[in-house]
């Protein structure tokens, strides 16, 4: 049985979308820093702890699951079977390979 849900747009405009989703953006309290901020600080200062931290924290976390569905939320909501990143990267059998979007270089500076 599937279950549609209509509550996209409210949870968006509450930002829960971000809350959910975007985790490696955050910014951390007090003293604490959230990973990305530690990279951050390392490219402004060039301080070497903070590289090493970065390594560490950039070790640590390869293959780790960023977001994962709750337990029977997919199988109640999701229209369709989870792909492998495989089955993604090889897309449809008669899907053309289309050309989404270009960015210069540029694109990727401050």
């Amino acid at each position: 049985m599937i279950v549609e849900s209509h509550l996209d747009d409210y949870l968006a405009k509450m930002g829960l979308a971000d809350e959910m989703a975007r985790g490696t953006e955050k910014q951390a309290e007090g003293t604490s820093r959230a990973p990305l901020q530690v990279l951050a600080d390392f490219q402004a200062t060039g301080d070497v702890a903070d590289l090493a931290r970065w390594r560490e924290w950039n070790e640590a976390m390869h293959g780790a699951r960023q977001l994962t569905w709750s337990r029977g939320l997919r199988e109640r909501y999701a229209a369709e079977p989870e792909k492998t990143d495989a089955e993604v990267v090889a897309g449809e059998p008669d899907e053309p390979e289309q050309e989404v979007a270009v960015m210069p270089p540029v694109a990727w500076m401050d």
